[in-house]
């Protein structure tokens, strides 16, 4: 039987999540404190979270998609309520909060997962396959550029808005602990350097006023490097041998589907059979500790939002 979900925020992002639960017959209701939002849900909508688990429908799990400041207090109404549990990158905006959510799900016995969208990539996964299986040796250099021109605003930086993405993948290659950080971060730009116990070394770029849109990575080892282009749909993944790196490289073949997509089917699954995500709510700590990190040991030239 289908899971009957909850999705909580249906703005700009959380409108992708509810297309798809819809097309599986998945979504049972919507909140979202905007009334044209809920205007537009072809379910039952409600203007907050608590009215839902009052006065709606049964339910099973909830998808949070709300701002990020909101995640904590949206996740941990949802995990009282015993739903299981779906929540955007970043899971919460402290170590703290991370921390009492992940206990909360573990003494409910829940499932929690953090959406690390680039975890359920077609072609990172290819990518992981590729570093596991030797083909460029022991990864050295991770460098990632995640820029975007001037959009929608955020409740958070930059740098929670975006390393989220990158720092995932570097949970899934390294594990453990960075060892430095160094770097300059404001709201709307980033340079940061890590450094890490096996060595590997991560320069990430991150800017929302940058004036094209990149979405690029390189993960670089003695015997050779893979590139990841997510605008570049018919060759996203290329494979460039040791001493060529400044040719166009070999494509990788790798299957065409759409990230989100196969996020929400793995969600569904672990709810079906009980299973621990790919990208468990642990994993979402994880990163929000190395972003304080970041934040504490980088030069942080201006933290605040702009004025409006």
């Amino acid at each position: 039987m289908t899971p009957r979900i909850a999705l909580v925020g249906a703005g700009a992002w959380g409108r992708n999540l509810l297309r798809l639960a819809h097309q599986r017959g998945a979504l049972a209701a919507v909140v979202d404190p905007d009334p044209l939002a809920r205007s537009q849900s072809p379910c039952q909508a409600f203007p907050s979270l608590r009215e839902l688990l009052r006065h709606g429908p049964s339910l099973d799990a909830a998808l949070v998609a709300s701002p990020a400041r909101t995640h904590f207090s949206a996740s941990m109404e949802a995990l009282d309520s015993n739903l299981d549990l779906l929540v955007e990158k970043p899971l919460t905006v402290s170590s703290a909060e991370g921390e009492a959510l992940v206990q909360r799900a573990t003494q409910r016995g829940r499932v929690a997962m953090v959406g690390h969208l680039l975890r359920y990539h077609p072609a990172i996964e290819r990518l992981l396959d590729e570093v596991r299986r030797g083909s460029i040796g022991p990864p050295r250099e991770l460098h990632s550029w995640r820029r975007s021109p001037p959009g929608r605003g955020s409740d958070v930086s930059v740098l929670w808005a975006l390393a989220p993405h990158d720092l995932s993948l570097l949970l899934a290659l390294e594990g453990g602990e960075c060892l430095g950080v160094a770097g300059k971060v404001s709201w709307e730009q980033a340079s940061v350097q890590l450094r890490c116990g096996s060595g590997l070394r991560v320069n990430l770029r991150l800017s929302r006023c940058h004036p094209v849109k990149e979405r690029r990575l390189w993960v670089l080892g003695p015997e050779g490097a893979l590139s990841f282009d997510d605008l570049a749909p018919d060759a996203p993944l290329r494979f460039h041998r040791a001493g060529s790196l400044d040719g166009p490289g070999e494509p990788v073949a790798v299957p065409q589907r759409e990230p989100l997509a196969a996020e929400l089917d793995h969600f569904l699954e672990c709810i079906e059979h009980r299973k621990t995500p790919r990208t468990p709510a642990s994993d979402g700590l994880a990163v929000v500790r190395w972003l304080e990190a970041i934040e504490a040991l980088g030069t942080a030239e201006d933290t605040r939002p702009p004025l409006l």
